[in-house]
Parts: C-alpha cells; structure tokens; sequence
C-alpha cells in the first residue's frame, strides 16, 4: 500500500463504523453511519467525498456504499 494513505483518526472512526454495518446489515447507508455516529448525514457525505477521492470507498449520492479492499488493510 502507498504511504499517502495516511488517515485522520476521524477517518478511520468513519471506516470503522461502515465495516460494522456492513458485517451487520450487509450494506451501507448514510443514515446508518450518521445514527452510529451521532452526526448529521451532511457530515457523513462530506466524509464519504473524501474517502470517495482517496478511493477507499465506493460512493455514489442515493446508492449503498461499499468498502474497497485497500479499506480493509
């Protein structure tokens, strides 16, 4: 895996609770992630732009998201 793929402990708190849902639920939804979270879903689609970016995640606006495999390192 390359070095720039250096996480913000927020990051990884993100990451953490869309692995947890997706063993739970089998998917991935912004309203679950907020609710885990206690934030708002603006919060959480601004987190997931960046992963998004960073290709860590799969994110499409009103689609399920889905972890890439770099994610699970």
């Amino acid at each position: 895996m390359e070095n720039s793929l250096k996480l913000t402990e927020s990051v990884e708190d993100y990451l953490e609770v869309m692995y947890n849902l997706e063993k739970e639920k089998g998917n991935i939804k912004i309203k679950d992630i907020a609710h885990k979270m206690n934030v708002k879903p603006p919060s959480v689609v601004e987190a997931l732009k960046k992963l998004a970016e960073r290709d860590i995640i799969s994110y499409e606006p009103y689609n399920d998201i889905h972890l890439k495999k770099k994610a699970l390192k």
